[in-house]
């Protein structure tokens, strides 16, 4: 278990997370590593099994000679996590389990999303965004209900604009459903659909795009799929 922050004051560290399931009494422990990179002078580490009360998700060695400066952990909780981190302590790893693009993320990387995440409440008939804007996020569903609706089209195909333009449900997104990301994807990164919610509130949790590509960018081809078709048939040319 953690208990307590440090800040690297002088030398260099590496990080290094071992496949799950490693036993740390193995003798090729070495080849076992998934991931490890070097840290530098006044970078700190240790943060994550305080900030959700867990085990140490990552090894922390010596690289060379080193001086760290050390933070007990309820101070840092005190600091830190009061100021900073009040509404994403309260998001588990649980939660993004039920999201099916991050099943396959390892307890390290969920974490890592968890501390990304911002927060957005929105009610009802409120729009997430328009169809025609330019994507910058990609959204969860904490809590709530959202449609997905495109503008419809005319007999000759422009649009039919008014003070109320009609609008054509494509889909409805209910808690722990995703949506945003065929704009963050696609090479004009329009949005061709609006969302709008539904619920009485919903609570968004949401990826900028330069976040959402670090985390999901290798899921780009199991994104484009997860509509089933569904948009593709409605809409043939627009995703």
């Amino acid at each position: 278990m953690g208990h307590e922050y440090f800040i690297l004051d002088q030398g260099v560290v590496e990080i290094l997370v071992y496949k799950d399931g490693t036993d740390p009494k193995d003798p090729d422990i070495a080849k076992k590593v998934a991931f490890s990179k070097f840290i530098n002078t006044g970078i700190g580490f240790g943060e994550i099994a305080l900030l959700y009360n867990d085990k140490r998700t990552a090894t922390v060695r010596a690289a060379e000679t080193c001086q760290c400066w050390v933070l007990e952990g309820k101070i840092f909780k005190n600091i830190i996590i009061k100021q900073n981190l009040q509404r994403k302590k309260n998001i588990s790893p649980t939660f993004l389990d039920n999201i099916d693009i991050f099943k396959t993320l390892d307890r390290y990387d969920k974490l890592k999303l968890i501390d990304m995440l911002s927060t957005k409440v929105l009610k009802h008939g409120d729009y997430v965004f328009r169809e025609g804007d330019i994507g910058d996020c990609f959204y969860m569903i904490e809590e709530g209900q959202v449609n997905c609706v495109k503008n419809t089209p005319s007999v000759g195909g422009a649009l039919i604009f008014s003070n109320q333009p009609e609008e054509q449900l494509v889909r409805t997104l209910k808690t722990g459903e995703h949506f945003g990301e065929l704009a963050l994807l696609t090479p004009d990164g329009k949005r061709y659909l609006s969302v709008k919610v539904e619920s009485e509130e919903c609570v968004l949790l949401y990826l900028d795009k330069k976040d959402f590509h670090k985390i999901v960018g290798n899921f780009s081809k199991y994104l484009k799929m997860n509509y089933g078709g569904e948009f593709d048939s409605k809409f043939a040319g627009t995703a």
